[in-house]
């Protein structure tokens, strides 16, 4: 009985996208990368983020038999990638002043239970058998993110414009959040150089017990946390009645809409978006 994929979406469809996925029939993998800030790129893709993300999911099935489980599994794809960035370094002669980084949330079905992990601030929604929905997946960066935000809001109160202004408004602030990824309790994330055991939050489910999953990077989840369009019972009522492209049109239709992002204050106009729909089948 596999792991179903039932829908996805993953925009932009480009070679700028930081987020990238996974799914076979026992896991699915899920990584939003960091918008990168190094002055120099290294490796031969898009930028250092957008090789973390892809490479990863790129490794992750070639390392099914190697790893006892998940999480091992992504120790040995984090060494393969440390590997390959001091390569990259070593060949551009150059060491990138901000590594690459990257949430990541894998779910793995056993046969007998779903096993759920997570670094960062992806989300994890859960419908149960008897139709609950459970949400899974918290960070440090979520308040961190929250003080950030309240910095813009400030600035529009006191009338700076534009969106961009009010961003460098708040540099400093973003720059020190980006800091202590991985040295704050609860704001881990996959970083080439640091070891991934025992970073990530986890879950287990007995598989009768999960009637479907979704997993979903930040940019998706705006039309619950930023944009107030769902709760999380809704929108996955909505996923189920309608699939996902239509929530994906109507995300981008409420950023256009807000372009300046007045009435939803937020970082970023348009974020990459990913959502994956998952069903025990």
């Amino acid at each position: 009985m596999p792991l179903r994929l039932v829908d996805s979406v993953c925009h932009p469809d480009d070679e700028t996208n930081a987020d990238a996925w996974f799914a076979d029939a026992t896991t699915a993998v899920l990584l939003d990368g960091a918008t990168p800030k190094a002055s120099v790129t290294v490796s031969p893709r898009a930028n250092d983020t957008v090789w973390l993300v892809q490479r990863f999911v790129e490794l992750w099935p070639t390392l099914a038999a190697e790893a006892a489980g998940v999480a091992e599994r992504a120790e040995r794809a984090r060494l393969a990638l440390r590997g390959e960035l001091d390569g990259w370094c070593a060949k551009a002669g150059a060491t990138p002043d901000e590594g690459p980084f990257a949430c990541l949330a894998i779910a793995q079905d056993t046969g007998a239970r779903i096993e759920l992990v997570n670094m960062g601030d992806l989300t994890l929604l859960v419908r149960g058998g008897d139709g609950s929905v459970l949400r899974l997946g918290e960070s440090a960066v979520r308040e961190l993110d929250r003080r950030a935000i309240a910095g813009i809001e400030r600035a529009l109160a006191a009338g700076v414009a534009p969106h961009a202004e009010r961003l460098r408004s708040i540099a400093p602030q973003l720059r020190e959040n980006r800091s202590l990824r991985n040295v704050l309790p609860g704001y881990e994330v996959l970083e080439p150089s640091v070891c991934c055991l025992g970073r990530f939050q986890r879950w287990t489910f007995e598989r009768r017990d999960v009637r479907a999953l979704l997993l979903m990077s930040d940019g998706f989840y705006r039309l619950v946390d930023t944009f107030g369009a769902y709760t999380d019972v809704s929108l996955f009522d909505a996923v189920e009645r309608r699939g996902l492209a239509p929530l994906l049109s109507e995300l981008r239709a409420i950023e256009l809409a807000d372009a300046e992002c007045v009435r939803h204050p937020r970082f970023k106009r348009h974020d990459d978006a990913t959502a994956l729909w998952l069903e025990p089948s």
